[in-house]
C-alpha cells in the first residue's frame, strides 16, 4: 500500500511543483494594474517602495536555519484517516465451482464508501495532496476481508449492520460471479454465494507484414460454448483475453479501416493450465475501397457505405435493401479527403451503396479480383427538393456553426425519428436529408430539433411540400434555480433526481436533468437545470434504486423564461414498507406495485433480513403485493409492517382487442371475470391455465363469467375462438387477454 501512497503523491507533488515553476517563469506584461478600489495605474508610475538601510541589523542565527525540508513520507504519516466503520454484524456465504464442488483459500472483500466528500474546489495543493493520501490510505485499512475455508464457506466479521458494503470475491485463475445478482451492495448480516469458473489470461501482442505493431487494431475471440467477444488492442499495452477451458478461435484486425486482418488460430485452454503469449501476424485483408467526392462548397456530411455480393441486375431503388444482406464499410474523414473501405470481400462481383439514413445516394457496381478493388463513390449536388436547408442564428443574429439536429416525419398515424448529420456548405447553411414517409404513407410534416451548447434544445416544425430555407433563431436560455429545503439531511438525497420534460403526444421528452448521485445534488446551494430553450417544461423529481426503474414522486408544470428563474419545490414525504415473510420457506417471489401503475418492485431486487423484505423508500399511497397466485393490498403510511398473506386469485379478468369484434359476437364483453369452466370452479395456479387451453379443442364450451357482478353463461365453440386468436391475417386477427384477478 505504502508503495501506491507514494507513486500517487509523487504524481501530486510534480504537478505542484510544475505549476509554482511556470508562474515563476512567466513574467507581466506592461498592462494597467487596477489600485484596491481605484483606477488603474500605469506600471511605470506606480510609487517607488521606501528606502531601506544598507546595512540591515542581523538577525538571530537560529531563524535563519533552514526548516528540515518535508519528504513523502511525512505526509503519508501524518495523515488521518476517517473512522472506519466497525460492529458486531458479519457477512457469511460460500464459494463454490460451477459444478458445485467447494473451493477453499478464495478471498472475498467487503468494502464502504468513502465517508467524505473528495472535491478538493479551494483547497491547497499541499491539502490536496494530503487529503488523496488520506483516502488511499482510508480505502486500504478499511476493507475487510475473509478467505474460503475447505468446505467452501467463508465469514467476514467486524461489520456494521447500518453501513452497505461492496461484496466480492477474487483468486487468479477464476471468474468469480454472485448467484444473487442483486447482491452487490448490502448491508449486513446477508449471506453471499459466489460460483467461480476457471480462467485465464492471454496476452496477445499483433504484428504488421513489415514486423512493426500497429497502432490499435481489434482481438475478437469465440469458442463452442460462449458468444464471440472483442478485446481492443493498443501499441502501448497488448490485449489481454480472458478464456475459460475449451477450444477457442481468435483473429485480429488492425488499421482505420481494418486494413489488415490474421488468419483464424485455434488455441485450447485446459483448466489449471496457463497459455503463454500469443503473437498474431497480420497480411494485407480483402476488401473494396475508394474516394467519395463532395459538390464543392460542402463539408462534414456523415456516410454509411455497404456492399452487396451478387446484386440483382438493373438499378436499384431509392432505398437500401435488406441490412443482414449487406457488409458495412468504414468511412474516415482526413484532410478533406474521405475515404471509405469494405472488409471481408471475397471475389466476385459487389455492389457499392453510398447511404445516409437508409436512402442511396450513390452506387456502383465493381469486381473483386484476387481480394482488392477499387470504386470511387460521389455524393450529387444537393437540392432542397431532397434536403431540409436550416440556418441557426444566435440570439445576436450571428449564424451559429457547431449545431446538432434530430428528425422526425410526420405520417399520417405514425412518425418516424433520427439523429442525423446534415451536410454543411460554405455559407453556414445545414442540408438535413429528408427520410421517406412509412408503409407508402406520404410525410406531412417534418420536426425538426435543434440542440446547440448554451442554448438548449428547440423544435420547429417544416411542411413536407416547402423547400424554403429555414431559419431559426434561438433566444437567450433559461435556467432554473432549484432550491430543495432540507435536501442534505434527507435520507433518500442520492437517490433522488430532477429533469425538466416535455410531452408529445404521449410521449414524455427529457430536456436536461440530474441522474449522477455526485452532480446531481451541490454540496450547498440550488441544484441548476438547464439551459434550456424558453417555454414550458414539467419538473419531474424522481427517487431511483428499483432495478432499472425510477419512482415518480412528483410533476409540476412551470413555465421557464430567459435567463434565471427560480423555484422552491420540497420533496414528498417518504416512509418504508415491511412485509414479513416465512423464514422457513421458499422466499417468496412477489412484486409491490403502485395503484397508478407506475412502479412494480420485485421483491428479489430487496433485501430479505430475518424474515423481513424491506423497502425503504416509498411515497404515501395504496400498493399491491402481487404474487402468481395471489395478491394482497396495503396502504401506507398507515400498514408500515404487514405480514405477507396473500389472498388467492379466483378468476381471469378478459380484456377484448377490439372490444366490438368477432369475440364480442361469441357473448364476451370488456371486464368479465371467468369463474368457471364446463361446470367446474375455476383453478389456481397452472391448473387454471390447463382448464382454459383443453376448450380451445371443443366444439362447445360453457363458461360462466361475473359480469357487473351477476353471474353470466356463455355457450361458443372454443375451436371458433382459437381460430379468431390465431387468424393469420393480422388485419383479422384479434385478442382476448386474461390476467388473473379476484372475482370481488
Amino acid at each position: 500500500m505504502k508503495n501506491s501512497l507514494v507513486l500517487l503523491a509523487i504524481g501530486l507533488l510534480v504537478g505542484t511543483l510544475g505549476g509554482t515553476a511556470l508562474g515563476y517563469f512567466l513574467k507581466p506584461s506592461e498592462h494597467a494594474i487596477p489600485e484596491q478600489g481605484g483606477d488603474p495605474v500605469p506600471l511605470g508610475t506606480l510609487p517607488a517602495e521606501e528606502p531601506v538601510d544598507a546595512d540591515p541589523e542581523p538577525l538571530d542565527s537560529e531563524a535563519t536555519k533552514l526548516r528540515p525540508a518535508r519528504t513523502l513520507q511525512d505526509f503519508i504519516d501524518e495523515a488521518q484517516i476517517p473512522e472506519i466503520p466497525t460492529g458486531d454484524s458479519a457477512f457469511t456465504g460460500t464459494v463454490v465451482s460451477a459444478d458445485g464442488e467447494p473451493l477453499a483459500g478464495i478471498e472475498i472483500t467487503a468494502s464502504s464508501s468513502y465517508p467524505e466528500s473528495r472535491r478538493y474546489t479551494g483547497l491547497s495543493p499541499e491539502e490536496r495532496i494530503r487529503q488523496e493520501i488520506r483516502y488511499s490510505k482510508w480505502s486500504e485499512v478499511s476493507k475487510r476481508k475473509g478467505v474460503s475455508h475447505e468446505d467452501g464457506t467463508w465469514q467476514i466479521n467486524g461489520v456494521s449492520k447500518d453501513v452497505v458494503y461492496y461484496v466480492s470475491a477474487d483468486a487468479p485463475g477464476w471468474s468469480i460471479e454472485r448467484k444473487q445478482k442483486h447482491m452487490s451492495r448490502v448491508k449486513p448480516p446477508a449471506q453471499i454465494e459466489f460460483v467461480a469458473n476457471p480462467r485465464v489470461n492471454l496476452e496477445v501482442v499483433l504484428r504488421l507484414p513489415d514486423g512493426s505493431t500497429p497502432e490499435s487494431g481489434e482481438v475478437r475471440y469465440r469458442s463452442n460454448v460462449e458468444r464471440e467477444r472483442t478485446s481492443y488492442y493498443r501499441r502501448e499495452y497488448s490485449a489481454s483475453l480472458n478464456l475459460t477451458p475449451g477450444r477457442w478461435s481468435i483473429d485480429a484486425t488492425a488499421g482505420e479501416l481494418s486494413e489488415y486482418c490474421s488468419d483464424t488460430i485455434t488455441l485450447e485452454v485446459e483448466a489449471g493450465k496457463g497459455v503463454e503469449p500469443l503473437t498474431i501476424q497480420l497480411r494485407p485483408a480483402p476488401g473494396i475501397q475508394g474516394l467519395i467526392t463532395l459538390p464543392s462548397g460542402f463539408s462534414t456530411p456523415e456516410f454509411t457505405v455497404y456492399a452487396q455480393l451478387g446484386p440483382d441486375t438493373g438499378p436499384p431503388g431509392d432505398d437500401l435493401p435488406d441490412h443482414r444482406g449487406l457488409l458495412r464499410g468504414g468511412v474516415t474523414y482526413e484532410g478533406g479527403s474521405i475515404r471509405y473501405r469494405v472488409s471481408g470481400v471475397e471475389d466476385g462481383l459487389y455492389r457499392i451503396f453510398l447511404s445516409d439514413s437508409g436512402r442511396i445516394l450513390d452506387w456502383g457496381n465493381v469486381v473483386v479480383s484476387d481480394g482488392v478493388a477499387e470504386l470511387d463513390l460521389r455524393l450529387p449536388e444537393p437540392t432542397p427538393e431532397d434536403y431540409i436547408v436550416v440556418k441557426v442564428f444566435d440570439p445576436e443574429g450571428k449564424l451559429l456553426q457547431g449545431v446538432d439536429f434530430g428528425l422526425t416525419a410526420r405520417y399520417e398515424n405514425g412518425s418516424s425519428s433520427s439523429s442525423t448529420r446534415p451536410v454543411v456548405k460554405d455559407d453556414g447553411s445545414y442540408w438535413i436529408r429528408r427520410t421517406a414517409g412509412v408503409s407508402e404513407r406520404p410525410v406531412e410534416w417534418y420536426e425538426v430539433r435543434i440542440s446547440a451548447s448554451g442554448y438548449g434544445q428547440k423544435s420547429v416544425r417544416y411542411e413536407a411540400t416547402d423547400t424554403h430555407v429555414l431559419e431559426v433563431h434561438l433566444a437567450v436560455p433559461a435556467v432554473l434555480n432549484l432550491t430543495v429545503p432540507n435536501l442534505q439531511d434527507h435520507p433518500a438525497k442520492a437517490r433522488l433526481s430532477w429533469r425538466l420534460t416535455t410531452f408529445e403526444g404521449d410521449s414524455e421528452r427529457p430536456h436536461v436533468g440530474r441522474s449522477d448521485p455526485r452532480s446531481r445534488i451541490p454540496d450547498e446551494g440550488p441544484i441548476t437545470l438547464g439551459p434550456v430553450e424558453p417555454g414550458e417544461y414539467d419538473l419531474v423529481v424522481s427517487l431511483s434504486g428499483y432495478g432499472y426503474q425510477a419512482l415518480e414522486l412528483k410533476r409540476r408544470r412551470i413555465t421557464m423564461v430567459s435567463g434565471e428563474n427560480e423555484l422552491t419545490e420540497s420533496v414528498p414525504e417518504l416512509y418504508r414498507l415491511v412485509v414479513n415473510v416465512e423464514t422457513d420457506s421458499k422466499r417468496p417471489d412477489f412484486s409491490i406495485e403502485s395503484s397508478e401503475g407506475n412502479l412494480s418492485i420485485r421483491s428479489h431486487d430487496l433485501q430479505v433480513v430475518d424474515g423481513k423484505v424491506t423497502v425503504e423508500f416509498l411515497p404515501a399511497g395504496t400498493y399491491r403485493l402481487v404474487a402468481r397466485d395471489g395478491e394482497m393490498e396495503v396502504s401506507v403510511p398507515s400498514q408500515s409492517n404487514v405480514d405477507y398473506k396473500p389472498r388467492p386469485f379466483d378468476c381471469f379478468v378478459l380484456t377484448l382487442r377490439p372490444s366490438d369484434g368477432r369475440i364480442a359476437a361469441l357473448g364476451f364483453k370488456d371486464g368479465d371475470k371467468l369463474i368457471e369452466i364446463d361446470g367446474a370452479e375455476l383453478e389456481n395456479g397452472s391448473a387454471g391455465s390447463m382448464q382454459l387451453q383443453a376448450t380451445f379443442v371443443q366444439d362447445s364450451t360453457t363458461w360462466v363469467v361475473l359480469r357487473n357482478g351477476v353471474r353470466t353463461q356463455l355457450t361458443f365453440s372454443g375451436k371458433e375462438l382459437y381460430a379468431i386468436m390465431t387468424d393469420p391475417e393480422d388485419g383479422k386477427r384479434e385478442w382476448l387477454q386474461m390476467e388473473r384477478g379476484m372475482s370481488d
